[in-house]
């Protein structure tokens, strides 16, 4: 073998391009803000309820969640299916996290707004705040003490509307002390549930209202 064949034959350069195309060169990571935003929309979008139905529901109750991923942890680190994934189970758990205190509802995305803020270090980050809506459009469910509250609603008019009447006549033909004493008990029972009733109602709008304080806060924040 002649000395080029021999030199070529262990070429350094020879064995660095062999070794390169054994390796398994992976996706392309993402490197520009707007491949970013452009694949996040998309994935939204997905998800997004149409402008038909939004307008029908635009009475229904609705809860508002958000989310950020500073840009620095992202650019040049992750390619674009795994963006595309991390903006579908942050959506996931979102839903999961508004259906721990309200299981009653079938929670749609109802609008979202994306943006490029400044976070209180101020390094950008993606923000993203999403409506939820309803499609049930149920009642809020209450808790006391971590236990959700049973709303028990008795018509006192019509169940007891007969034993109202006889009591009231049996009070003004009738000298008996026990059934007068009667009459007053059962007056003082319906007069001290009407009290309950609005004391528990109050609490419930208070609360509605310390909520949904919250949640705009929450939403908006940096």
């Amino acid at each position: 073998m002649s000395l080029i064949d021999q030199a070529t034959a262990g070429s350094p350069h020879k064995l660095r391009m062999s070794e390169t195309a054994g390796k398994k060169v992976g996706p392309p990571k993402i490197i520009r803000t707007t491949e970013f935003m452009s694949l996040i929309r998309g994935v939204l979008d997905e998800n997004l309820i149409d402008k038909k139905t939004r307008k029908e529901w635009k009475n229904y109750r609705t809860r508002l969640k958000k989310a950020h991923w500073p840009l620095e942890g992202l650019t040049n680190k992750i390619d674009a299916k795994l963006w595309k994934h991390m903006c579908s189970g942050v959506l996931k758990a979102m839903v999961k996290n508004i259906r721990n205190s309200q299981p009653n509802g079938e929670w749609r995305l109802g609008e979202y707004e994306i943006d490029i803020r400044p976070n209180p270090n101020g390094d950008e980050s993606i923000i993203l705040a999403c409506k939820w809506i309803d499609a049930n459009n149920a009642q809020d469910l209450r808790y006391h003490n971590g236990v959700p509250a049973v709303d028990v609603n008795i018509n006192m008019a019509d169940a007891n509307r007969e034993l109202i009447e006889v009591l009231t006549k049996k009070k003004d033909s009738s000298n008996d002390d026990e059934l007068k004493d009667l009459m007053k008990q059962f007056i003082s029972v319906m007069a001290g549930n009407a009290i309950e009733k609005k004391s528990i109602d109050q609490k419930a709008e208070e609360q509605k209202a310390e909520e949904s304080i919250d949640e705009i806060a929450e939403a908006f924040e940096g």
